[in-house]
Formats: structure tokens, C-alpha cells, sequence
């Protein structure tokens, strides 16, 4: 067996183009996610045959097994890795930069998965915007190949089959055991993946390798083209948003079912040889491509995806690209590779690898970034990050500032921590109690909104009964102001949500989230409590604070406006559903609604401001800055309206 059997290939070239239009956000390929598994069971497949070949005829050279995989996946890394570098300084901010410099160091250490799953978090920079986010998958199938040599030689020939099933078996069960509770680490680290590349691994020590002369029997082949077949619906639509799930779990077992079964025309026959000249050139096309859209939803700064035809030429343009780098540096290094490993050559790779993390640095260091953008658009949490209690709710120090009468509880999500610092500047002593995607509803917490899973939903919902019981048994021991923030825009139609009372996810329509927070106001004021709410500022429906950095340094951008203002009238229309709500519960519970458009925007000009007086307001498409926030409640006097309005 070899790695240009053509079977193979035609599936590494599904697998690629799946890929490729997923992120390419065709209509027809929502699961086209699932080629990254694909790939990664072709390859636990062929590396573990490989290697198992070695070992039983005795010239299995570890030394030589690491090189050949070196030369064959870094010199084309390498040159992509570079070409993202020089682009870097002219289509990253210097934030996305940053970032950037720690993904190019570890995808040189393959280490790259574990990178961008510290990169991961509600206030993190998005994915989409990570030129070498693709790199997570090569990391995974390196760290396998760094591991799998060693462990099949101390575990010996005669357990190798009982050994690759119970590791596969104890990497699934961790994955599906903790996807719900932990989905970034699951998605991005080797134990939570390893099993995906296990049942390569399983087939090719149990099963018997195919024989390229021998045509499978008639039988066989309906197996195989019903295999693809599912493996193609389910790239069209996945079975679930959830992955790694079950879908992940089918998608794999079929692919393993294909690649043990060697279809001879697959790949030669039925236009299939199309998809063998897209999987020779599979492993240059994943390196070139994510960088093109990368670098594209960096400069749209108004998010919503790219036009179409922009979106088509990014896709021919890594086609080309791919089809030049496969030609020029893939094949003829990789001739390189299969020579003994020797000193000068050893060196070489070294040396290059040096290089490339020399010149990230460089890129990185040498832009003057005299604006400082990064730490006037870091992320707005409030008193302290320790305030956004994903873990669930706790009466922290840290989250507790200033003493005296005036004094408020700031209750609420995302869009409740980026007015502690105005309340802050206000004079108002606080307590701030929040957690990011967790609207201030006791009674309910959605679910697959803004990332939320029913685990995450449940840990919502504990947070904010906690929260409700602290404030209607702890009498006088907390402030008698409770401020409570929102987007509220989450109540906009009917959705899923944990409910209280019940343990699996219920339907919820927005008038009853409107009856749950008119009771629970009302059970705050017979504990004692006032109670105001906070309506979101306008919505810009583009990221801000990136429009204005990239206008500021003439870097590539679309999708904003030119001086980064917006509309009036369409954030209205953006916050009508928000509007609607908070005038529902105002109206049956008497509570006071502070609204901060008036000082943002002129209605009679339809313009709406997102800097004033040096200030930055937003930064990013909807939540406030550190000095946004100050100067908003400057302009408005929040402290002292709020201490006015609360009932």
C-alpha cells in the first residue's frame, strides 16, 4: 500500500474541496467542515501502515521516519507561512498581528491547536479572522505522528490491534463525554481528536490490505458508493451544529469503510479522476486557501460574509496558487525527503524554520503602533476579567469597587460589564456580577445563541438564580440599586432555552421572557430592591473599533462606512426587537428605561457618532470601549440618573 493509491486520493480530494466550500460559505456545503475528519482518518490509515510495515521488516528508523514527514509537510508550510508574514503588516491591525506572531510559532512547533485554543473565549478575537487558523488540524495529525512510532514499539506487534481499539475507544469517550462542557478544548486538542485518526489506525492493523489487481466484488462497491453518498449528504447537511458529534462519528466510520474497501475505479473511472488531481494537490490547497479568506474577513469589517464574486476569486485564487506550490516546492522537495537524513539537510530545515519565526517577529515588532489600539479596544469586562464568572457565580473582591450611598449592582452579560466603567467614573460605588452570553433572566437561559449549549445554558441559569437569591435574602449587606443590561434582543422570536423547573431544553417565545422579568422585578422590590434597566446603544452593524484602526492606518477595507459613522434608521430597525421587549416589560412593571441613543445619535441627520472628543466609543460592533464607556456616562450623568429613575 502507498499514499498515491488513487481511491485515496479521490477522497483526500472531497475532503479538500469540502473544505473549500465551507469556508468559502457556499449554500450547498454547510457540513463541508467534516473533510478535515476525513483527513485525519486517511492519514491515521497510511501512517500507521507505514509504520507497521517498517517495524515487522526490521529497518524501521525513527530518525528517518521524522525527517521524511518534515520534509514532506514544512517546506510548502513554510512558503505560506511567509507569503502570511509579508502580507501581515498590510492587511492585519497590530492586534491580529499579535495574534498572528504566536500562530506562526506554533505552527513551527506544531503546537498550532493548542495556540489558537488559548485564543479561544467569548472576547477573543474570531476565528475567522486567523490567517493560520487551519493550522489546528496539521498540529493534531503531527502530535499523532510524533506519538504513534513510539507507542507501537513499546507496545509490540502482538497488541497492536487490542492497544489502537482501546485508545480509540478511550479518545471518543472523552470526546463526546466532554464536548458539551469543554467544545474548545475538544475541537482543538489531541486527546479529544485522537480517536478520529484511531480508526485509521484500527483499520489498517485489523484489516487486510487491499490488492490494487484485484477488482472488489459487486457488493463491495455499492458499499463504497453508498458510503460516499451519505458522506456527501452530510456535507451538504450535518446532522447537528454540535462538532465534534455523532455526525463527526458517521462521517468517519464511512470514510474508514471506504479506505478499507480499495474501490479500483475510484479515483480512475467516472469522472473520479478529477477528484485524484484535486487530492494530489490536497495538503497545498488546505495551506493556501484559509489565508485568502482570512485575510478578506479581516478587511470586511462589517461581518455578514463576503459577495459572492469575491468569495469565487478566493477560491480560484487558492486553486492556482495550490496548483504552483504543489509543482514548485511539494514535489520536488519531497524528493529530498526520501534521502538519508544528513547533517547539511538537517540543518537547512532548521535553519528555515528559524527564519520564518525571525521574520513573524519582525513583521510584529517593526510597525509603530503609536495609536495604541490594542489596549484602547481590548476587551471591555469592567472591574476585572475575573467578573465574567463562566464558572458560575460568586461574590468576588475583585468585583467590587468604591464605597458609599450611591452605590448600584450592575447585573447582566457582555453588555452589562462595558458600563461599569462609566458607573466607575461616575463616582458609583459597584458591585458587578456578570457573565458573557447570559442575558439578567433568572427563569431562563438560551441556548445556541451567542456559542451556548444546554451545558452552558445550565450554568446561566444557576448563575442568575444565585444572583436572585443573594439579593432578595441579603437585605441590606448589598447596594438597594440594581442596574440590569442587556441587548435583550435575544427575546426577537421564538427560541430554546433551560427553563427553570425543567431538565431538558424547552421552547421559549419572548412574551414569556417578558412575563419572567416583570415577576422577577417584582419580587426584587419586595426584597427592597430598585431596579433600572439599560438599553443597548445603537448597533453599528459593523465592528467599530477595527474600521477606525483600519482607517487610521490605510489598510485594506469594506463593508463599513468611510468615516466609520452609521444610520439612525437602520439601527433602529437592527434594535426594534430590543425596543419592543423593554417596552413590554416598562410598561407592565414600572420600571425606568435609560436609553443612551440620544447622546450617540442626530436623529434629524440619520447619523449616528462612534468617536467623540478623542474617544473611541465602540469597540467593536456593539459593546462600548473603556473610554466609550466613560464618555457615555459622562454625557448621560448615568450615576445620577440612575439614582433618580430606580423604582
Amino acid at each position: 500500500m502507498s499514499d498515491t493509491r488513487a481511491d485515496i486520493q479521490a477522497l483526500r480530494g472531497i475532503a479538500v474541496l469540502a473544505v473549500l466550500a465551507y469556508h468559502a460559505k457556499l449554500p450547498f456545503a454547510k457540513g463541508g467542515y467534516l473533510g478535515v475528519d476525513v483527513f485525519f482518518v486517511v492519514s491515521g490509515y497510511l501512517i500507521t501502515g507505514l509504520i507497521a510495515r517498517g517495524i515487522r521488516a526490521g529497518n524501521f528508523s525513527f530518525a528517518q521516519f521524522y525527517w521524511r514527514r518534515a520534509w514532506r509537510l514544512l517546506p510548502a508550510a513554510y512558503c505560506v507561512i511567509l507569503a502570511c508574514v509579508a502580507a501581515a503588516p498590510w492587511l492585519l491591525t497590530a492586534a491580529e498581528q499579535r495574534d498572528f506572531f504566536k500562530q506562526v510559532v506554533g505552527a513551527v512547533t506544531f503546537t498550532g491547536n493548542i495556540v489558537l485554543w488559548l485564543q479561544t473565549g467569548y472576547f477573543e478575537r474570531a476565528a475567522e479572522l486567523k490567517p493560520l487558523l487551519h493550522v489546528w488540524s496539521l498540529a493534531i495529525e503531527e502530535q499523532y505522528y510524533l506519538i504513534l512510532p513510539l507507542a507501537m514499539v513499546l507496545v509490540g506487534a502482538r497488541r497492536w490491534r487490542v492497544a489502537a481499539v482501546l485508545a480509540t475507544l478511550a479518545s471518543a469517550v472523552a470526546c463526546f463525554a466532554l464536548v458539551g462542557s469543554k467544545p474548545g478544548a475538544v475541537f482543538y486538542l489531541l486527546p479529544t481528536r485522537a480517536w478520529e485518526l484511531g480508526l485509521g489506525s484500527v483499520a489498517a492493523l485489523w484489516l487486510p490490505v487491499p490488492d490494487p489487481t484485484v477488482q472488489p466484488s459487486r457488493g463491495w462497491n455499492i458499499v463504497t458508493v453508498t458510503c460516499l453518498a451519505i458522506i456527501g449528504a452530510l456535507m451538504v447537511a450535518p446532522l447537528q451544529a454540535m462538532h465534534p458529534g455523532w455526525a463527526t462519528a458517521l462521517a468517519c466510520l464511512l470514510t474508514t469503510a471506504v479506505v478499507a474497501g480499495g474501490a479500483r475505479w475510484l479515483g480512475r473511472r467516472y469522472g473520479s479522476a478529477l477528484l485524484a488531481w484535486f487530492g494530489d494537490r490536497s495538503y497545498s490547497l488546505y495551506l493556501v486557501h484559509w489565508p485568502f479568506f482570512a485575510f478578506l474577513n479581516s478587511a470586511n469589517v462589517g461581518g455578514g460574509g463576503m459577495p459572492w464574486w469575491m468569495r469565487l476569486l478566493a477560491m480560484l485564487a487558492s486553486i492556482a496558487v495550490a496548483a504552483g506550490l504543489y509543482r514548485f516546492v511539494e514535489t520536488p522537495l519531497r524528493v529530498i525527503g526520501r534521502r538519508d537524513i544528513r547533517g547539511p539537510r538537517f540543518a537547512s530545515l532548521l535553519l528555515a524554520s528559524v527564519a520564518v519565526v525571525l521574520a513573524s517577529t519582525v513583521a510584529v515588532v517593526v510597525p509603530n503602533d503609536t495609536a495604541d489600539y490594542q489596549t484602547r479596544l481590548r476587551a471591555n469586562v469592567g472591574l476585572d476579567r475575573a467578573c465574567d464568572q463562566w464558572a458560575g457565580w460568586k461574590d468576588l473582591p475583585e468585583c467590587r469597587a468604591g464605597e458609599g450611598s450611591n452605590a448600584a449592582i450592575v447585573w447582566g452579560d457582555s453588555f452589562a460589564m462595558h458600563w461599569v466603567a462609566g458607573l466607575r467614573a461616575q463616582g458609583v460605588a459597584l458591585v458587578q456580577w456578570t457573565r458573557s452570553s447570559c442575558p439578567p433572566v433568572a427563569a431562563v437561559a438560551p441556548i445556541a445563541r451567542d456559542g451556548l449549549n444546554a451545558h452552558t445554558a445550565r450554568i446561566c441559569l444557576g448563575f442568575n438564580n444565585a444572583v436572585m437569591q443573594a439579593l432578595t435574602t441579603q437585605g441590606a449587606a448589598l447596594p438597594g440599586v440594581v442596574v440590569m443590561a442587556s441587548p435583550w434582543g435575544y427575546a426577537d422570536e421564538g427560541f430554546t432555552a433551560m427553563a427553570e423547573g425543567s431538565d431538558a431544553p424547552v421552547s421559549v417565545t419572548p412574551a414569556a421572557v417578558v412575563d419572567a422579568l416583570v415577576a422577577q422585578i417584582r419580587a426584587l422590590r419586595a426584597a427592597g430592591r430598585r431596579v433600572v434597566l439599560l438599553a443597548p446603544p445603537p448597533s453599528p452593524g459593523f465592528d467599530v473599533g477595527r474600521c477606525i484602526e483600519r482607517r487610521q492606518y490605510g489598510l485594506l477595507s469594506f463593508g463599513g462606512t468611510p468615516d466609520c459613522t452609521f444610520s439612525w434608521g437602520e439601527s433602529r430597525q437592527r434594535n426594534r426587537a430590543a425596543r419592543a421587549f423593554l417596552d413590554a416589560v416598562a410598561a407592565r412593571a414600572d420600571v425606568a428605561v435609560i436609553d443612551p441613543a440620544p447622546a450617540l445619535c442626530d436623529a434629524a441627520k440619520d447619523r449616528c457618532q462612534t468617536e467623540r472628543d478623542g474617544a473611541i466609543l465602540y469597540r467593536d460592533v456593539g459593546h462600548l470601549s473603556y473610554e466609550g464607556s466613560e464618555w457615555l456616562a459622562t454625557r448621560l450623568q448615568l450615576g445620577a440618573e440612575i439614582a433618580r429613575v430606580a423604582r
